[in-house]
């Protein structure tokens, strides 16, 4: 019960994280989730023995060709925060049938 509210609330801080970043451009903050999650999953295809340090480096790189700097260091984080807190991304019934 707690890790969905946790999850629930993590989900709205870094929503208005990014909002922020795009200056609460919602159309905005809605194409740059898009343009993140594409370069996301490019980077995790092409990921072999690279460092988490590496792939970091080269998602701002491949991000700061469609996003300023702001948006990327606030992507940037976030995705640092999930690797960090990786429970929150999971929705209980997730994790409990493990």
């Amino acid at each position: 019960m707690f890790r969905h509210t946790f999850a629930t609330l993590f989900g709205l801080a870094c929503e208005t994280r990014l909002l922020e970043a795009c200056e609460w451009d919602e159309e905005r903050a809605e194409e740059l989730s898009d343009i993140f999650s594409h370069e996301l999953s490019v980077s995790t295809i092409s990921a072999g023995d690279k460092t988490k340090e590496q792939l970091i480096d080269e998602l701002r790189e491949s991000l700061l060709r469609s996003a300023k700097e702001n948006e990327v260091n606030t992507l940037i984080d976030i995705l640092n925060e999930c690797s960090e807190n990786p429970f929150l991304l999971f929705d209980e019934s997730e994790l409990d049938d493990n």
